[in-house]
């Protein structure tokens, strides 16, 4: 990219900033989407301790067909969007996904996948083309494999280290990171997951406390999940503030410092930042609905009625967004915290190298 194309592009980034303030404070609409999410299936060949996915979440009919999501991510222009994210469940358990993934690059999108790495094998690695505008973010829990394992579900811990180490020999410019999440099953190893990290070449750990809230939400009933006890708070906040240094050291891209502190207040002290779902980001689960959030997943809207920019610009999303705007849950999604956090001028004058560094794991490929 060109100095001038730069200028213009950071230009660009700050209008779109301002207009996204504008809309939170005078309560119209954002005139852009800059982050659309998409949960592409509720499907998934493991079944993680602590997740509710899939037989916890309730069954709302056909997916999204593979021209359904062609047409939100064509219609995602129109609102400016530049990062879209695909989830699960886990994605590739489609057979479409490496379509849909070329689909969106040739929209000039920068395309994340959130997977558990089990289903990239060599075929799927050679059919996604090298380039610095796709990033693989793989769950991975524990360096030893058998307690890994016992948490995500057999040849899980196997299934990330293989494709870790298949992206980085055959696509050297795929951005890669690691979500790991912590609790009571971890705890003491975090630092030998930073070291694991680096052993497999990737660019990124971050760590994100074990949550009741969100997707997680709907397993809490269950006598199966992993505990964490809230009185380990201090515990988690420590144990993730020496593995972030850790990570620091090596040069990975992690979790933020402003991330980490919240970790080791949650859930006992009141939110003290602004979340910008609906603003900077919305959703769409497997069956078409467009949500702020996975605490308002409520099926009001749908792009299947009208498509995605009626949808988002309509008084449904409207009214999610004005909840949102008023919710003061202090959760710890980490994805929609951090990007929220990105959002306040006083958290990024608080660590401007985090906003440096973000940008470089998410839109430079494989650098450190």
């Amino acid at each position: 990219m060109s100095l001038f194309s730069s200028v213009v592009s950071v230009g660009i980034l700050g209008l779109e900033y301002v207009d996204l303030h504008v809309s939170r404070l005078t309560g119209r609409v954002p005139l852009t989407m800059p982050i659309l999410m998409i949960e592409v299936t509720r499907r998934c060949n493991l079944r993680c301790a602590y997740c509710g996915y899939p037989g916890h979440y309730p069954d709302m009919g056909p997916e999204l067909s593979t021209d359904e999501l062609k047409g939100i991510l064509r219609e995602s222009m129109e609102l400016h969007t530049r990062i879209v994210s695909f989830g699960g469940g886990e994605p590739f358990v489609r057979d479409d996904m490496v379509e849909i993934i070329a689909f969106a690059r040739t929209l000039g999108l920068q395309v994340h996948i959130d997977s558990n790495g089990t289903f990239v094998d060599e075929s799927t690695v050679e059919g996604i083309a090298d380039g610095s505008d796709v990033a693989f973010i793989f769950s991975l829990d524990h360096p030893d494999s058998d307690t890994n394992d016992r948490v995500r579900g057999p040849g899980s811990h196997a299934g990330v280290t293989r494709a870790c180490r298949l992206i980085r020999q055959g696509r050297p410019m795929i951005s890669v990171g690691i979500n790991c999440v912590v609790g009571a099953h971890n705890l003491d190893r975090l630092g030998d997951m930073v070291d694991l990290a680096v052993d497999l070449g990737v660019n990124s750990i971050k760590f994100l406390p074990l949550h009741q809230n969100q997707e997680h939400r709907f397993r809490y009933a269950d006598s199966g999940v992993i505990p964490l006890d809230p009185g380990n708070q201090s515990l988690v906040r420590d144990a993730i503030v020496a593995a972030r240094h850790r990570a620091r050291r090596y040069g990975l891209h992690t979790s933020s410092a402003r991330f980490v502190e919240l970790a080791g207040t949650y859930p006992m002290a009141p939110r003290d930042w602004k979340c910008w779902a609906g603003y900077m980001f919305g959703n769409i689960d497997p069956y078409g609905n467009l949500f702020p959030c996975y605490e308002m997943m409520e099926p009001m809207v749908n792009v299947r009625d009208g498509g995605l920019v009626s949808a988002w610009r309509g008084p449904g999303m409207a009214a999610l967004r004005s909840r949102a705007a008023s919710c003061d849950r202090a959760c710890l999604s980490a994805g929609s915290t951090e990007a929220s956090l990105r959002m306040s001028p006083v958290e990024i004058l608080r660590d401007p190298g985090q906003l440096v560094r973000d940008f470089r794991f998410f839109f430079s490929g494989n650098r450190r």
